[in-house]
């Protein structure tokens, strides 16, 4: 049993007294490394302060080849560490260490622990900095200070940090590349950015036009409350319905209202009579007897009974109320006749003042004045009577506000707003304080697109289309103008 345990014991002693030694040199490789390395460091951090990468790092080390590395095993008996004079030991692997700097310390669990110094492997280094000539000293500076404080540099044992200026060369390949990469990257961007505008302001901005105009009118219609002409309201003045509000007799016409004979019989007869031809009945009843005045001033409405009464001459006028006052009985089928007969004489009366103002009414203002002017040389009262009947964009202050809406409604925003750009102010003040703030600020919002360079061309259209649908909407009596006389 003694024998087994020396023959164990005997090798476990030999592994604590010596261990295997094994030695080597720091060489150029681990020289050209370092070089590389703080080169490296160096160049990247330069880059980032100048922005610029036109720059060249030169790092040359002066190093201690004569240091050796040597690793040896620590004995476990403190005392065994002593090394002959002139050794060293390797205690950590690749670092080589003085055995003279070592000192051992007996820690309280037995073990034991070195505090080594390391000996200095770089004598002096000397860095050479190439940058761009377009670099300022301002920046150079701070370059300078950043290197030295970095890599530590030390003047006494002969480090030196160089910075040259130098032109470089503009490298054509590198740049196309460069702007290459921007226009692959960033060509979808903008592809993106251009089609969302036009979608925006092109097909999107016409659809959201058109839908709220659409809303618009629906607003309109709901604000004036003009679905027919019964929500105008009657009212009752002296046992007798009459319109509350100024409603045109075309429309009564057409709706079939029934006006009464002096003996009380019912009848529709001379509804042929509006506004278009009862300037040329009153040019016609003027030489016409007393009596057919009075029949036909029984069946046509109290405005134009009023209109043809105060365009008699006076005598004649006189004549026609004494006859109105009178209860006379007649035949249906003379009634008839005399309205057949009427009918035809207005129909084929040619000329006359509202002919005229039928035809120059789509005219330009300044040709239109000069017809009148040509005219009136001649004839002073024709003119009168011409204006009488024009209708103009000054006529829009006339209508009152259900019958200014319908215009709007016939005509719409973009020409409506078109044609306010060349009317007085009073007019466009007007057509605003008689609509709904919704309809105010969408025309006011079309107004404002407008661009301050349209066309004269397209303003008087636009005021044409306003006066065109004004005459046709008179016509068949939805509105009624305020003429004077």
């Amino acid at each position: 049993m003694k024998k087994i345990m020396r023959y164990l014991l005997a090798p476990f002693l030999c592994l604590l007294v010596a261990g295997q030694l094994w030695s080597g040199t720091f060489g150029i490789d681990e020289k050209i490394a370092l070089e590389n390395s703080i080169g490296k460091k160096i160049e990247e951090i330069v880059v980032r302060m100048i922005g610029d990468r036109n720059i060249i790092v030169l790092v040359n080390i002066e190093h201690n080849p004569t240091i050796e590395q040597e690793t040896r095993q620590i004995p476990a008996n403190p005392a065994d560490a002593v090394l002959p004079d002139g050794e060293s030991n390797n205690y950590l692997p690749g670092i080589p260490m003085e055995a003279v700097q070592t000192d051992v310390v007996t820690r309280a669990d037995g073990t034991f622990s070195q505090t080594m110094k390391l000996p200095d492997f770089i004598k002096s280094i000397s860095i050479t900095l190439i940058v761009s000539d377009k670099v300022s000293d301002a920046q150079l500076a701070g370059v300078r200070d950043y290197i030295a404080s970095m890599v530590n540099l030390n003047v006494e044992r002969g480090d030196k940090l160089e910075i040259k200026k130098m032109f470089f060369a503009e490298n054509k390949t590198e740049k196309m590349e460069y702007i290459k990469n921007i226009v692959i990257t960033q060509l979808p961007w903008f592809i993106g950015l251009f089609l969302l505008a036009f979608f925006i302001f092109g097909p999107l901005r016409s659809f959201m036009r058109n839908l709220v105009s659409a809303i618009e009118v629906f607003r309109i219609q709901a604000d004036t409350r003009i679905v027919s002409r019964s929500e105008l309201g009657m009212k009752r003045k002296g046992g007798e319905l009459s319109l509350g509000g100024e409603e045109p007799q075309g429309a009564l016409a057409a709706a079939g209202a029934v006006k009464s004979l002096p003996g009380g019989t019912p009848g529709q007869h001379f509804s042929f009579i509006n506004d278009g031809n009862i300037n040329s009945l009153i040019y016609l009843l003027k030489s016409e007897k007393p009596d057919m005045i009075a029949i036909v001033m029984t069946y046509v409405s109290k405005e134009y009974s009023s209109m043809v009464l105060n365009s008699l001459p006076q005598d004649l006028r006189s004549e026609t109320l004494k006859r109105m006052a009178v209860v006379r009985q007649y035949r249906s089928e003379d009634i008839q006749v005399l309205e057949e007969q009427l009918k035809e004489r207005v129909d084929y009366l040619l000329g006359g003042p509202q002919n005229i103002a039928d035809l120059i009414n789509v005219y330009e203002e300044e040709e239109r004045e000069k017809v009148l002017s040509d005219i009136g040389r001649e004839d002073p009262s024709i003119v009168a009577a011409i204006r009488k009947l024009l209708v103009t964009t000054d006529d829009i202050m006339k209508l009152p506000k259900e019958h200014l809406y319908e215009v709007y409604k016939l005509i719409g925003t973009r020409i409506f707003a078109s044609a306010l750009k060349g009317v007085k102010d009073e007019i466009r003040d007007y057509v605003m304080a008689n609509l709904t703030e919704g309809a105010r600020d969408m025309l006011r919002q079309e107004i404002d697109l407008i661009p301050g360079d349209l066309p004269v061309s397209r303003i008087n259209q636009a005021k044409k289309d306003i006066i065109t649908a004004m005459k046709r909407l008179e016509e068949q009596g939805v509105i009624r103008i305020q003429r004077e006389g």
